[in-house]
């Protein structure tokens, strides 16, 4: 199990309608980028999804994660491959605009009722939004192009730092094949349970 965080900028409000997007279209979906690209065309792992996240306080940071699980003798050249991935955006513009009517789909689906229209409130107050962030999202997906992802992405995706954990039997990994992606350090059950 491999996974990849990457600390991204302060909340940014204008970061909604792309993180819809990348989701849907990078995301965890069978028909996504990540999916499509390390599992379908390669079959290099059992399971890949890369998602950016949404802060729950102004002043917090979004994240950017990507995961995959695979076979130890697969191990680089999977982790070779979201790299690749979070660092090259294919060119794949039908897949971008199917992405681009899921996510559209989604919000027009989108209810929220009972207490959640409380917690929903909440949760944008927390992020200095006082008014309905998914209409603006909505109008901007819409009105998005390929050009307009891929400069988003350029900006703010692609050749960012990580910090890589990879959770397996010391005996099938191979030290000398991951020392490229930075220094390693190895944790016992006791640091990572500590009660």
């Amino acid at each position: 199990r491999i996974s990849f965080i990457s600390k991204n900028k302060e909340f940014n409000e204008e970061f909604y309608p792309y993180i819809n997007l990348f989701n849907e279209f990078y995301g965890a979906g069978l028909s996504s980028i990540v999916f499509q690209e390390i599992r379908e065309s390669r079959g290099l792992v059992y399971s890949a999804y890369a998602y950016l996240s949404t802060p729950k306080k102004r002043k917090d940071h979004h994240y950017l994660y990507a995961a995959l699980s695979t076979q130890p003798d697969k191990m680089k050249v999977a982790m070779d491959a979201m790299t690749d991935l979070l660092n090259n955006m294919p060119e794949a513009e039908k897949q971008f605009e199917a992405a681009k009517e899921s996510a559209l789909k989604k919000l027009e689906s989108k209810r929220v009722t009972k207490s959640n229209i409380f917690w929903t409130y909440l949760g944008l107050k927390k992020l200095g939004i006082d008014y309905n962030i998914d209409k603006e999202t909505y109008a901007k997906i819409k009105e998005m192009t390929y050009e307009d992802f891929k400069k988003f992405f350029k900006e703010n995706i692609a050749n960012k730092k990580f910090d890589i954990t990879i959770v397996g039997k010391k005996d099938n990994i191979n030290f000398k094949q991951i020392k490229e992606y930075g220094k390693i350090e190895e944790l016992g059950l006791d640091d990572i349970f500590n009660y």
